[in-house]
Formats: C-alpha cells, structure tokens, sequence
C-alpha cells in the first residue's frame, strides 16, 4: 500500500500546503528538518483515509531548504522543499 502513497508539500502564501493521497486507512508522522539535520516540526499520529490536506504556518522557518519526510511503520517518502522569506 506505501508504494501508492502520493505526498507534496508547497509553499503557497506564508503557509506550507501538505497533501497525502493513500488507499485506504494509514497512519503516517511527518517530521520537518532543516539541512543539519534538526526537527522543526512534528505531526504524529496523522490519520489519513484516502485522501488528506493541511496547513503549516511556515513564519515559524527561516529561508533555506528542509526536507519533510512522511513515515509508516519501515516506509519513508521524503521532499525538498525551498523556503524563500521575504518578511
């Protein structure tokens, strides 16, 4: 089932926009690090049935890349996502 899990994250108007599409029910965590390796942000115990959406304030970041990484169990899916503050 993992291997069919489609995960985005976009920048768009101060927020970060998630999307995770997975058949079924599936639990999942994401965790946001910056390129030292430092978490920023954590979501655990993320319930998603088919299809889900959310927002993540991104004032709290500073300009730069971090890497958001979608977990189940062994699995992992991680994205790139560029940070440009102009604020």
């Amino acid at each position: 089932q993992f291997q069919k899990t489609a995960f985005n994250v976009n920048e768009m108007e101060g927020q970060l926009q998630v999307s995770i599409s997975a058949p079924g029910e599936n639990g999942f965590s994401l965790y946001i690090s910056d390129l030292l390796g430092s978490t920023v942000y954590t979501k655990s115990d993320l319930m998603v049935v088919n299809h889900s959406e959310f927002t993540i304030d991104r004032h709290n970041f500073r300009s730069g890349i971090y890497f958001a990484t979608l977990i189940s169990g062994e699995k992992k899916i991680t994205r790139k996502i560029m940070i440009n503050r102009w604020d």
